[in-house]
């Protein structure tokens, strides 16, 4: 049964079209996500199912049985409430019946009828039914959760930071268990321990979920439907992200096949046109053939976006030598965050500083950076070294500047066309390079910034939270080019995709503590498994170096795989070339039993190829 339909829905901000005739419906409990591009209008979308903002054209229907709810900070009703008194919000009908209940037992203990033990027998029987002797704990349950403990539970909302007063938010909207619930990038404001609990949790939510997210992994492992914005229009996948991204690659190379026989077979016909409609014998065969050309249904080229990050970066240093030393470190304000820190950082090591919020990860990268919030303990590069600080707040931008100046400033011998070039490579084309940095996005400053790390070759990079704001097309390109680069990386992320990809160490911070192991998350949750909000071992320690050795193997054994794959790849290329400058041979334009034979062929030959992509992605996986 659908829940929420649209149909034909489109919507435009004065000139510009965000959205064009978009058509889909969702059934009950289905578990989406809405994808693409940053600009495409994914949050415009959600706006107008939530009516935040009214569409232009098309038909939106909502099952009038369904109750919707949506994430925003609006879903705290009172900021000189409680924490407790806020939640407590949520069962507004459960405090008016504990109302009644007491009004009751005390006109009951004055003077006792059976009216009225029949009226708070009956009462206490719809409030047990309701939850009613459950909803402190899922309360205090769903706070936990969210990183809640009970010294927040009497603080005034008001004294909150923004983050908390999301999280607050977020558990609120829970506990009112809407059928229809609608996230903009959920996982904001989250450590890792959160978004693993919340996507198992979402994942058996008794009600329909629809998200916006930039988390890979998160989408992956919740949803069972994709719903694609790009180029104003929408696309269905009924999948995760891993099928979306590959059946994408699968109809887009499917429309261009279909095209292209189209465009072969509209050739073909104007040939034998050209050839027959001079021929009086042949005319009527010509005019048939016209009307067939003038009734085909013309197949659209598929597009593809050809935009991409064109950049990288460099390092003088290429030997796995020691950088950077600390022993006995500690940091922190007016007391240390953790116990001490002894650490060897290498060339090539590419660590990522993960742990619970206000555990101190950004103040250790500070740290580790310049002896910033260091209390105690030694701290310091081995040999002399140039590093780049990523802000996650990107303070290093002066908003007044425009792209041009800032690279210009920066490097003033460059020439005009080589600063417009290098801004190119990172997608800011024409009139682009004069806009101030004020009026970029997220991600735009993003790409900025790493067009400024292109230009100089840092020894180490320190990045805070480098893929806020990216979405998912330039998050990929920016593992690639951090994943290539060769000196240091110390960074802190909660994108366990892009983590997966990039990360070579993990420095874990819990309860004051470093938990540090070889490897990426994916290794790290292998160590590891999640308990009372945190990591405890799930294995021995002894048994780490066998599962390095293991993972060693493996890499090894699909290394040889990957080129096995490569190499007949390149084999069924070749074919393919041959064939199609066959098929392209005037004798078979007018054979036509040669032509479908070659037809068939060709069908076989990009069907194999195909194959041979998925094993490719599989093996690199």
């Amino acid at each position: 049964m659908a829940v929420l339909s649209l149909n034909d829905i489109s919507k435009s901000f004065g000139d510009k079209v965000v959205l064009s005739h978009v058509t889909f419906s969702i059934q009950k409990n289905d578990k989406v996500a809405i994808v693409g591009d940053n600009g495409e209008g994914k949050s415009t979308l959600l706006k107008i199912i939530t009516k935040q903002i009214p569409k232009d054209s098309g038909n939106l229907y909502i099952d009038p049985h369904t109750t919707l709810g949506y994430l925003s900070q609006e879903v705290i009703s009172n900021p000189n409430h409680t924490l407790i008194e806020e939640m407590e919000t949520a069962f507004l009908e459960l405090k008016s019946m504990e109302k009644e209940m007491e009004q009751l037992l005390t006109k009951i203990a004055q003077d006792s009828n059976d009216k009225d033990i029949h009226q708070y027998t009956h009462l206490e029987e719809q409030y047990r039914f309701k939850g009613g002797y459950e909803y402190h704990y899922q309360i205090e349950t769903l706070l936990n959760k969210f990183g809640f403990n009970s010294s927040f539970y009497q603080r005034k909302i008001h004294t909150f930071s923004g983050g908390e007063k999301t999280r607050a938010s977020f558990v609120k909207l829970l506990l009112k268990k809407p059928t229809l619930l609608l996230l903009d990038e959920p996982t904001n404001h989250l450590d890792l321990v959160m978004i693993e609990w919340l996507e198992k949790y979402l994942k058996s939510y008794p009600g329909t979920v629809i998200i916006v997210s930039h988390d890979r992994v998160f989408i992956d492992n919740l949803v069972n439907k994709i719903i694609e914005i790009e180029n104003h229009q929408c696309a269905v996948y009924p999948g995760n992200y891993t099928y979306y991204s590959q059946e994408k690659v699968a109809r887009y190379e499917q429309q261009l096949k279909q095209y292209q026989l189209q465009e072969k077979e509209i050739k073909r016909y104007d040939m034998l046109i050209r050839k027959f409609k001079p021929k009086p014998t042949k005319t009527s065969f010509a005019a048939s053939l016209e009307l067939k050309l003038k009734k085909m249904e013309k197949i659209e080229k598929p597009k593809q976006k050809t935009k991409t990050i064109k950049g990288s970066f460099h390092t003088d240093l290429e030997e796995k030598v020691l950088m950077h030393q600390t022993k006995q470190l500690t940091f922190g304000y007016d007391y240390p965050l953790t116990e001490p820190l002894t650490l060897d950082i290498y060339n090539q090591d590419k660590i990522c500083i993960m742990g619970q919020n206000g555990s101190g990860k950004t103040t250790l990268i500070q740290c580790l950076k310049d002896n910033k919030h260091k209390i105690s303990g030694e701290n310091h590069d081995v040999r002399d070294l140039r590093y780049f600080y990523f802000d996650q707040n990107q303070e290093l931008l002066d908003p007044s500047m425009t792209l041009f100046d800032t690279i210009h400033e920066e490097f003033p011998l460059m020439t005009n066309t080589e600063v417009r070039t290098l801004l190119g490579r990172f997608l800011f084309v024409e009139d682009d390079v004069f806009k101030t940095v004020s009026q970029l996005s997220g991600g735009e400053k993003v790409r900025l910034i790493f067009a400024l790390i292109s230009l100089r070759k840092y020894q180490i990079l320190y990045l805070d939270e480098p893929t806020n704001h990216l979405d998912f097309t330039t998050k990929e390109v920016v593992a690639d080019i951090l994943e290539d680069y060769q000196g240091t990386i110390i960074m802190v992320s909660h994108d366990r995709y892009f983590i997966n990809r990039v990360a070579n160490k993990i420095i874990y911070l819990q309860n004051k503590k470093f938990i540090i192991e070889p490897g990426n998350y994916e290794h790290f949750l292998s160590l590891h498994q999640i308990e009372n909000n945190q990591f405890t071992y799930a294995l021995k320690k002894q048994k780490n170096d066998s599962k390095e050795k293991n993972l060693l193997n493996e890499k090894k054994e699909n290394k040889k795989e990957i080129e096995k794959i490569e190499k007949e790849m390149l084999k069924k290329e070749d074919e393919l070339q041959q064939l199609q400058e066959q098929i392209n041979d005037e004798d078979a334009v007018y054979d036509w039993l040669q032509y479908r034979e070659l037809q068939e062929k060709i069908e076989k030959v990009e069907l194999e190829l195909h194959d041979l992509l998925v094993k490719l992605e599989k093996a690199s996986s």
